[in-house]
C-alpha cells in the first residue's frame, strides 16, 4: 500500500524474547506486533493508547499459555477510546513489503521472528471474521479501502 502520507510505525520489543507455546501448525513461535498510525503532535494521545493496547496483546499468549498468529482476534472488552465502536484486535500479516521481510533479519534461538499487524476492529467485524473466516474480512476491508494507517477516527 502507498498512502502518500507520513505515518509512524510502532513495534513491540521483547515479545519475541520468549517462544510461544501451544501454537497452531504453521504459526510462528516468536512474534512482535506492529502498528501503523498517523503521526504529528496532535496524535500523542493515540500513541499512548497504542502502547497500552500493544502491551495488553503482547502479554496475552504468555498469560494464557497459547500462541498467536495471522487471523487471530482478541477481545479488549471495552471501547478502545471514547466514542469508538472498536473493542477487538485482529492480528494479520503486515501489508508493507518492507516489513514482510523483517523476519529474515531477526532470528532468536533459530526461530525467525514474525511481525503481526495489530488492527483494531468492531464487534460486528469480529463476528463476521468468526463466521466467514479472516480472508473474507480482509476482502471486505480491501473492497471498502480500509485504511492501513490508523487515525483514531473509527
Amino acid at each position: 500500500p502507498s498512502s502518500g502520507k507520513e505515518f509512524l510505525t510502532v513495534v513491540t520489543s521483547g515479545m519475541s524474547d520468549q517462544a510461544m507455546v501451544n501454537i497452531s501448525p504453521g504459526f510462528p513461535k516468536r512474534v512482535e506486533l506492529i502498528f501503523y498510525m498517523q503521526c504529528g503532535p496532535h496524535m500523542f494521545w493515540l500513541l499512548k493508547k497504542v502502547a497500552s493496547w500493544m502491551y495488553y496483546v503482547a502479554r496475552y499468549p504468555f498469560l494464557e499459555n497459547t500462541g498467536l498468529g495471522h487471523g487471530h482476534s482478541l477481545c479488549y472488552g471495552i471501547p478502545l477510546f471514547n466514542g469508538s465502536t472498536l473493542e477487538h484486535f485482529l492480528l494479520i500479516d503486515t501489508p508493507l513489503p518492507r516489513d514482510q521481510r523483517l523476519h529474515e533479519n531477526l532470528v532468536l534461538e533459530g526461530d525467525p521472528v514474525s511481525f503481526l499487524w495489530l488492527v483494531p476492529i468492531t464487534q460486528a467485524e469480529r463476528q463476521f471474521k468468526l463466521k466467514f473466516k479472516c480472508n473474507a474480512l480482509l476482502f471486505l476491508f480491501d473492497q471498502n479501502k480500509h485504511p492501513w494507517i490508523f487515525s483514531g477516527d473509527r
